[in-house]
């Protein structure tokens, strides 16, 4: 599945959930995320900025959808993933027994098959 066919599938509270981690702790992709998705529909930032935040949250998500988007929205969730959710990305290798640093990320090359299915 693409990113934005992910986001088109995924409930909207799952999209919210990933912003409202970004806000609590990388504003910094919180601001650029809304900066890129407005210059891809030609808008001005304030545009999405001076929504409630329910109203930002729905537009970024409604427009996560749009296969125009998908490159942000891949960047968007690596971004949670590998920040927000190290402890899930760790369970996941540790269950395939793939080698990592503690944090998610893999160390050296993907294995070509899961130790677990030796």
């Amino acid at each position: 599945m693409k990113a934005h066919e992910l986001y088109a599938a995924v409930d909207p509270s799952f999209v919210s959930t990933i912003f409202d981690w970004f806000r609590a702790n990388d504003k910094n992709v919180y601001r650029s995320a809304i900066a890129t998705l407005a210059a891809n529909r030609k808008l001005r930032p304030v545009y999405v900025e001076k929504k409630s935040l329910p109203d930002q949250y729905a537009w970024l998500h409604k427009t996560l959808k749009l296969k125009a988007c998908e490159t942000i929205g891949e960047h968007i969730l690596q971004a949670y993933l590998m920040t927000g959710q190290q402890s899930m990305l760790s369970m996941f290798c540790d269950g395939l027994g793939i080698p990592h640093d503690g944090k998610g990320s893999v160390v050296g090359d993907l294995p070509k098959k899961s130790m677990l299915s030796a």
